[in-house]
């Protein structure tokens, strides 16, 4: 394993090197691919009452327990991956993540006890039009910032704390 390891840090640190200082193009692909995920909860998410929109984020964090386990067993400090690859941009992430799945979990509550006074049309339009306000106002943004981390700080921190 240990000259697997060496070979995924010399990876690490020939893409660092050949990178502009401040690349756009992959923040533009982590944010589309985080949004996405997110999307794509909201869609599973209308056809549940909400119930189906956890599972992205839950499929996520058990991803990352088993690679905290895997690199346990091996022999590899777990704490290093997570400071190293996890925590720089998951600070602001995974709160996302969190209060993104949380309005979708809002919505599918709205879907499932919807008011009398008004039709279904008009109780899901009102619960996705509460939906994209957290998704605009907070998520976005938050996602914007987290892949510029991802991007910019997180290979290089992972290099310097994995030395």
């Amino acid at each position: 394993l240990g000259g697997e390891m060496q070979a995924a840090m010399d990876r690490l640190q020939g893409m660092v090197e050949n990178w502009e200082k401040f690349p756009l193009q992959p923040i533009m692909m982590i944010f589309w691919q985080n949004t996405r995920v997110l999307l794509l909860a909201m869609l599973l998410g209308a056809f549940s009452f909400g119930v189906l929109g956890v599972l992205p984020i839950m499929a996520t964090m058990g991803l990352m327990g088993l690679i905290m386990a895997v690199m346990g067993q091996s022999g590899i400090p777990p704490e290093q991956f997570l400071f190293a690859f996890i925590l720089p941009h998951g600070l602001v992430e995974i709160p996302a993540a969190i209060l993104a799945t949380a309005a979708t979990l809002r919505a599918g509550a709205i879907l499932a006890a919807p008011d009398q006074h008004q039709t279904i049309g008009q109780v899901w339009i009102s619960s996705l039009a509460e939906w994209a306000k957290v998704m605009v106002g907070l998520v976005l943004p938050l996602l914007l910032i987290a892949a510029a981390l991802e991007a910019w700080v997180t290979p290089r921190l992972a290099l310097y704390l994995l030395k």
